[in-house]
């Protein structure tokens, strides 16, 4: 992006104008100092120069029982007990993969910002001042020139809205100003356009015409610095001669025409800018094309130190990049903190103290009343009366002696009044004592002190449905931005695994080139599918998530690698990956060995059944051989008898033959006869 500067331009003093009246109007309002004193709260400097003069009357300094700083590091300790995690999820079923891309994108880019830091410090202005800021930005020399969308955290003071805003989120808001001090050496190495500092402090270039900035975001306390803390202002008094500059970067609300492309005959869509467009339109894109020309919201950004111009440009969001984490909802822009809520029982619970404390130092000696002029030397009654052994003379015609008398002791209703306001500050800050770590507050049974745990993390949740909001926002600028900013080759190298093909082949990562490819051609039409919501911070209970994975390994429904791909950040995934296909190559050698066993199972079998067979064989010839000879001894014996049969047939056929004849030789002769 090129700097060029512009000396006295109209539109510099026209962000000053701006400027100076809202920061004229939020000062009027006296939320700034109401901020600040809240500030001063948490630090531990809680008393006025008066109430502070008087307690050095009283012989003390500034005595304090601080339940505010426990508190409020207890409640930033619940809301921030997680990383927090942005969660996309898809309109629909054919959406899923295309949302795990830019979850994965939103995940990288949360990395590489330090985004839990950023997070907690967020949050850490949330309880004290009531009101927070992310800021989602793009940081042109990171990755060597290539640049990278990252998200910071910004100080309340230095962020500016009009005061007629209505919706505490800033959606209704004309613009949004963010101021930036700095001194001339930072100035000129951020835009070296503006000229440079000498060795010798001389300004250089343009910087030399430009006026330095006199005042200051950060107000000054209006308390006593008990605790001796160095905030911002004291930085600010240590070297007054310091020149410093005044950064004004404006974002306001701008139409931006794009053209939107409907292939009637596919379906096919696009939504392209007007240079998108121009190219588009020279490419040879077969089929009907119906062609809208439509106004789209975009967020405008301008720069400015003092009355020179830096730069102007349009943002790729439609959504302002400074997302408000508003506190207490009073129906301003300004809400109160936490703090505010509690700073009166907080007053009376110092006001007590003290006065416990006063009343120990007067109970601590005796008091004494004598008559005046009883005592030789007056002086001498408060260094010699508590001393043993120790002399005073003393004068009975003064009219009277000495009498010594003790304090009234403080009733036992005075000492349960600071255990009554330890508690209710405790309670309007939703932090019960079990939260705290007190063992005695604690439940006899593990059940119960979960239950009770719960229950006590109600006020915090409540609390958790505004800030998840604001963090959703955060996710939909930066997924904006990342669509605008990152090449295919980013994606790829964020959401593909460094394009693991061996990883995608044994099922360890999806293959998501074709959601890449999708959002890549769709890049402005691709918000329509996904929806960003924050995820909860609060602290889970890690025997009831054990438990719950316990059971659905039980039922099958969860496997090893499941778990794994569904919570990468808790595993090693390229040691976890390795160790998979270690466990995969032995499960296919094992498979082969199961195979290899079977085969030979049936060789087995089958060499047990030939085995068998000839046996069967050899048996089966023995008894052939045996019954053969049997047969043929059989069929011997019976040839022998069938001979005899035919001989003994033949013999009578002989005798029968010779009989007929005889008869018929007799017939023959009696006929003769």
């Amino acid at each position: 992006m090129a700097i060029n500067p512009v000396l006295e331009d109209p539109r510099a003093a026209h962000s000053l104008q701006l400027y100076r009246k809202d920061r004229d109007a939020r000062i009027a309002s006296g939320w700034d100092d109401r901020a600040r004193d809240d500030i001063d709260f948490w630090i531990g400097n809680q008393y006025s120069a008066k109430e502070s003069s008087q307690k050095k009357n009283w012989g003390q300094d500034d005595p304090s029982l601080d339940r505010v700083y426990a508190g409020i590091e207890k409640f930033k300790s619940l809301l921030t007990a997680r990383n927090p995690k942005y969660l996309v999820s898809g309109r629909e079923n054919s959406d899923q993969r295309m949302s795990f891309v830019r979850q994965s994108i939103l995940d990288y880019i949360w990395d590489i910002s330090a985004g839990s830091m950023r997070m907690r410090r967020t949050l850490h202005d949330y309880s004290t001042t009531g009101l927070g800021y992310m800021y989602v930005y793009l940081d042109r020399d990171a990755d060597y020139g290539l640049g990278e969308v990252k998200v910071t955290d910004i100080n309340p003071f230095r962020v500016y809205v009009p005061l007629t805003t209505a919706d505490r989120f800033h959606e209704d808001t004309a613009y949004q100003t963010l101021s930036t001090i700095l001194p001339a050496e930072e100035l000129t190495w951020m835009f070296p356009e503006l000229g440079y500092v000498g060795t010798d402090g001389e300004l250089n270039g343009l910087v030399a015409d430009i006026g330095p900035y006199q005042e200051d975001d950060y107000p000054s306390s209006l308390r006593v610095n008990t605790m001796g803390s160095i905030t911002p202002d004291k930085i600010r008094d240590i070297d007054p001669s310091t020149l410093r500059y005044q950064i004004l970067e404006r974002f306001y609300k701008v139409k931006v025409p794009y053209m939107r492309v409907v292939n009637k005959d596919n379906g096919q869509k696009w939504i392209l800018s007007e240079d998108q467009y121009n190219v588009f339109s020279q490419m040879n894109v077969p089929g009907n094309l119906e062609e809208t020309e439509i106004q789209q919201t975009r967020i405008g950004h301008i720069a400015t130190v003092g009355q020179t111009f830096l730069y102007e440009e349009i943002l790729n969001t439609d959504v302002y990049p400074i997302v408000p984490f508003p506190n207490v909802d009073i129906g301003t822009v300004l809400p109160d903190s936490d703090i505010a809520r509690v700073k009166d029982p907080q007053l009376v619970l110092n006001r007590i103290f003290s006065l416990i404390l006063l009343h120990a130092q007067n109970s601590a000696g005796l008091k004494l009343l004598y008559p005046e002029g009883s005592f030789k030397n007056e002086d001498d009654i408060e260094t010699l009366w508590a001393q043993p052994n120790a002399s005073l003379g003393y004068n009975p015609a003064a009219g009277g002696k000495p009498e010594a008398f003790q304090p009234v002791p403080l009733s036992g209703e005075f000492y349960q009044l600071v255990s009554q306001l330890s508690f209710q500050i405790d309670f309007l800050l939703g932090i019960p004592e079990i939260l705290h770590g007190f063992p005695d507050k604690i439940p006899e049974t593990a059940s119960q002190t979960v239950l009770l745990s719960d229950f006590a993390q109600g006020r915090p949740k409540s609390k958790l449905q505004d800030i998840e909001f604001s963090l959703g926002r955060v996710g939909r600028v930066t997924h904006n931005y990342a669509m605008g900013h990152y090449s295919v080759d980013k994606l790829f190298s964020i959401a593909q695994a460094n394009n693991d093909r061996e990883g995608i082949m044994e099922g360890f990562y999806d293959d998501r080139t074709e959601a890449i490819t999708a959002i890549d051609r769709d890049r402005l039409l691709s918000q329509y599918d996904t929806k960003f919501q924050g995820g909860s911070t609060l602290p889970n209970d890690e025997l009831a998530d054990l438990n719950m994975w316990r059971e659905l390994y039980k039922d099958g429904l969860a496997t090893k690698k499941y778990v794994w791909r569904a919570h990468p950040a808790l595993f090693n995934a390229r040691e976890l990956q390795k160790e998979f296909g270690e466990i995969s190559q032995l499960a296919r050698e094992n498979e082969a060995l199961k195979g290899q066993i079977k085969k030979l199972g049936g060789d087995l079998q089958t060499t047990q059944r030939e085995a068998l067979h000839a046996r069967l064989d050899k048996v089966v010839s023995k008894y052939e051989t045996a019954f053969s000879k049997i047969l043929a001894e059989a069929e011997a014996g019976r040839k022998i008898e069938t001979s005899k049969l035919r001989e003994l047939q033949k013999a009578l056929q002989k005798e029968h033959d010779v009989a007929v004849r005889e008869i018929a030789l007799a017939a023959d002769l009696v006929q003769e006869e």
